[in-house]
Formats: structure tokens, C-alpha cells, sequence
């Protein structure tokens, strides 16, 4: 076998074997970095939106309180007393609460009701305004519309509910999602008592969160450009404490969710319990769906008023998260494999264009600023091979420290780009300042913004771009050197 086809089988087998090296430290650095950073945002995701279903419903509960505590309403209580009854109550005193009232709706508005009812008038509305629904504008209902008993079933488990409450404190009920009415309503009330502590009434305010969990609905998938493909389908949606819907899944059933009448989370994820969203926050976890389909699956506690708990479900298809290690992987190797058999057909054609006689040498002292260990390695065993002494640091803060003790060099040779808060640019400068007169060649794979003015290079810059060959570095190194110091 000749002594050419053995070296290039060689350089094959050392290419084979760097590229597998190159592939699995790429793979451990992605999943020691990019692993955690893909849980954190995983976990960020619904916290924000539970942040932003807080926020929706910010401020109600003191604005019922207020209500609650309005003088007007101290007035018809005290009429009520002196045998009155709440319907007998004066009408600037009724006026007045409605008036309070039509300014809650105009500060909220997401508010749809505010009423006060009375439980000695027989769970009647005392006093209601409401929100028209296709105008949107505020109507003080008048006592001929209230002619019916006020309050239903529903109503009448509220007003038990919120006499349960203590001194300054409010009722919020479940959200009521009626598939049939549009509205996702929120009731949130306050008792009010006589001066003996017997119940009088209770104040209710009603609000409609329907948009905002809509929009928690419609934030599963991210709009990515054309020519991008699009991202796995992440599902959102709410459920109340015990697991029902407040937002339900797809409707298609896409991703092997239940399609149909599904009415709770748990039935669509058998292995899930009430006590898994107790927590605050959670996830991913790791769960087969009932069609046995693994999700990652994460859970961000919301509390509606401050007091009623909802929560943000999260699931995301655990085979598009393990496809993307494996195509990480892939792209790894081909890349390199292109990287690795390029960088050795431009060795050898180095070698065929510029025999080592012909290369230029020297014997000044350089100082090499390369953050890469591989890229720094190489530069220093070619500048010694050319004849010159390389001085290394891995960093601008090395570098400086080296000027700091003294150490002699006749040119700088810096990389760019670089981390530790200096690039290669502000390395010079300083260096300057300190040592008038330095020479410097920088170096960069990125040249568009680091270096370049208007697409030109300026005119005291001298710059070998990467990937760069040994002749081109003798070139421009002893060119460098040659060069008139800049002043």
C-alpha cells in the first residue's frame, strides 16, 4: 500500500472518530443546559398565565366591600328596622346604591351585574344594574323588572355561602361556564347585616372571565414564519379545583385527547388526582393519556379574587420533546462530518498550494486571545511552527492581567467575539491606552456587526476571518507585524 493511501485512510479514521467525539459533547451540553432551560420555560409559560387570570380580576373584592360599606345601604337597613322593609326604602337611598353600582361596571369591565339582594324582602333584588349585552352600556333595571323572586338555586346557595364569611371577608363562587351562554361567570359577594348582626342581605357583583380564559384557550400554538415549520401543538386550558373544565380540550380530540362529552381532567388522564393541583405549581410531569399517548403534563395555580382557585393546564406531546434530542443528534454528526472532512480536504490543499519553505516566518512575540480551547490550541502550535513565541489567554481579563505584569508581546491576535463583558474591539482600545503604539489583528466567524462600517472594513483594521488556513495566517500575521504601529 503506498504512503499516500495509508495517510489518507488515516485522516479518514482520526475524522470518523472526531466527529462521534464532536457529537456526544454536544449532546452532553445540551443536556446539561438546554434540558433545565426547556423545564424553566415549561414551568414559566402557565405561571404567567396564571399571573395575567389574576390580574383580570384584580381589585373586585374591594370593590364589593366598598359597596358593602356604602352609607345608603346602612340607611335601608336602618328603614327596614323601623318597619320600612327594604322595598319601602327611600329612593334617593336606592338611587344612591345604583349609582355606586353603574360606576363598579364602568370601572370593570368585565363586570355583567351588580346587585343588592334582600333576604328579608324574600331574596329579592333590591337593587340591579346590569350591563346591556350588545351595547354594552349600563342599566339601572327598574322595580318592575324585579318583580320576580331574585334569586334561584344558585343564588340562594350563594347567599348561604356568604353569611358564612367572616367580618371583612367575600364569598367568590365557582365559575359558572353555561355552554349554552356565552358568559364564564364569576359571582364575588359580601354579606350585609343589621346592627344586631341578623342577616339582611347579601351585595353581589357578577363578572364575565369568559375572554380572558379564551385567550388562555387560543395560546397553545405559536404562529411561526412560512418558511418554519410548525411547532408540536401545545394544549391549554382550565379546570376548577375538582378537575372540571372550565376550558375544555380540543374539540377535535387532536393529540389523543378525549373527544366528546369529557367533563374532567381526570378522565382524560386516568392517572391524575385532585391532590396533584394542590400545589401552587408543578410540572412536567410525565403522563400516558387515556388513549395511552405520553404528555409532558404541568399544572399553575390561579386565585380568582384572590380567594377562588383555578387552575392552568399545560400538556405537550412527550414524542415531539424526545424527537428533538434525536434530531439534535443527527444534525450534530452531519454537521460535523461536513465541518471535519472540509477542514481536512483545506489542510491538504494548504499543503499542495504552499509548500513550508514558502511560508512566511518570524520570530516576534504574539499575544493570542482565543475564548475556544480548540481554536486557541491550534493557533499557538502554528505560530510556533512559523517560528514565533504565542503567549495565550482565554479572555479579555487574562489578557489584561498579563499587559498588567509586564508581559512583552509585538502584536495582539484577538478573537472578536468573546464572553466576560469585553469583545475583542474594547480588549484593543485598552490595551492602547495602556501600551500606545500595539499592533492588533483580530479575528471573527461574524464579521457583519462585529467589525465592518457600512459593509466595508474600517481602515485601521486588519482582520483574518474564520475558518482560515496556515499560509493565510503566516500572510497576514507578517503583514501585521510590518505594518506601521497606529498612533
Amino acid at each position: 500500500m503506498r504512503l499516500s493511501t495509508r495517510l489518507t485512510a488515516a485522516m479518514l479514521a482520526h475524522a470518523f472518530i472526531t466527529v462521534g467525539m464532536l457529537a456526544v459533547l454536544n449532546y452532553r451540553v445540551f443536556e446539561a443546559t438546554d434540558v433545565p432551560n426547556a423545564r424553566e420555560r415549561f414551568q414559566r409559560y402557565p405561571r404567567g398565565l396564571a399571573a395575567e387570570l389574576e390580574a383580570a380580576t384584580a381589585g373586585l373584592k374591594e370593590g364589593v366591600l366598598e359597596l358593602q360599606a356604602a352609607p345608603a345601604i346602612r340607611e335601608i337597613v336602618r328603614g327596614s328596622r323601623e318597619g320600612a322593609g327594604p322595598a319601602g326604602a327611600p329612593d334617593q337611598h336606592l338611587a344612591v346604591v345604583a349609582a355606586q353600582c353603574a360606576r363598579l361596571l364602568a370601572a370593570f369591565p368585565i363586570l355583567l351585574q351588580c346587585r343588592l339582594v334582600g333576604v328579608a324582602a324574600g331574596d329579592r333584588n333590591i337593587v340591579r344594574v346590569d350591563r346591556a349585552a350588545r351595547e354594552g352600556g349600563i342599566q339601572v333595571m327598574r322595580d318592575t323588572d324585579m318583580a320576580q323572586p331574585g334569586a334561584d338555586g344558585a343564588d340562594q346557595e350563594l347567599i348561604r355561602r356568604t353569611f358564612d364569611v367572616g367580618i371583612g371577608e367575600i364569598f367568590a363562587s365557582g365559575v359558572e361556564v353555561d355552554r349554552q351562554r356565552a358568559p364564564a361567570r364569576l359571582s364575588v359577594a359580601a354579606p350585609v347585616r343589621s346592627p344586631d348582626g341578623a342577616p339582611f342581605g347579601v351585595v353581589v357583583i357578577t363578572a364575565d372571565i369568559g375572554p380572558a380564559l379564551a385567550e388562555i384557550a387560543a395560546s397553545g400554538t405559536v404562529p411561526r414564519p412560512i418558511l418554519l415549520a410548525q411547532l408540536p401543538r401545545r394544549m391549554m386550558f382550565v379546570i376548577d379545583e375538582h378537575g372540571r373544565y372550565l376550558v375544555s380540550p380540543d374539540s377535535a380530540g387532536e393529540l389523543g385527547l378525549a373527544v366528546g362529552p369529557s367533563a374532567r381532567l381526570q378522565d382524560d388522564f386516568p392517572g391524575l388526582t385532585e391532590a396533584n393541583w394542590q400545589i401552587d405549581e408543578i410540572g412536567p410531569i410525565l403522563m400516558k393519556d387515556r388513549s395511552g399517548q405520553r404528555f409532558a403534563v404541568g399544572f399553575a395555580n390561579a386565585r380568582l379574587v384572590g380567594e377562588r382557585r383555578v387552575v392552568i393546564v399545560q400538556t405537550f406531546p412527550f414524542s415531539a420533546a424526545a424527537s428533538s434530542t434525536r434530531t439534535m443528534a443527527i444534525t450534530t454528526l452531519i454537521a460535523g462530518a461536513f465541518a471535519v472532512l472540509g477542514a481536512i480536504a483545506e489542510h491538504a490543499s494548504a499543503h499542495d498550494t504552499a509548500p513550508a519553505s514558502a511560508l512566511q516566518h518570524g520570530h516576534e512575540t504574539i499575544l493570542v486571545v482565543e475564548d475556544d480551547p480548540l481554536v486557541r490550541n491550534f493557533v499557538t502550535s502554528q505560530l510556533e511552527s512559523l517560528g514565533y513565541t504565542p503567549v495565550a489567554a482565554a479572555n479579555a481579563t487574562e489578557a489584561l492581567a498579563l499587559v498588567e505584569r509586564g508581559q512583552a508581546f509585538d502584536l495582539l491576535f484577538t478573537d472578536i467575539v468573546m464572553p466576560g463583558g469585553m469583545n475583542g474591539r474594547e480588549l484593543a482600545r485598552e490595551i492602547a491606552r495602556r501600551r500606545p503604539g500595539t499592533r492588533v489583528l483580530y479575528t471573527s466567524g461574524y464579521t457583519e456587526n462585529a467589525i465592518t462600517h457600512h459593509g466595508r472594513l474600517d481602515p485601521d483594521v486588519a482582520l483574518l476571518t474564520k475558518p482560515y488556513r496556515k499560509v493565510d495566517l503566516a500572510q497576514i500575521i507578517r503583514k501585521a507585524l510590518d505594518a506601521t504601529p497606529a498612533a
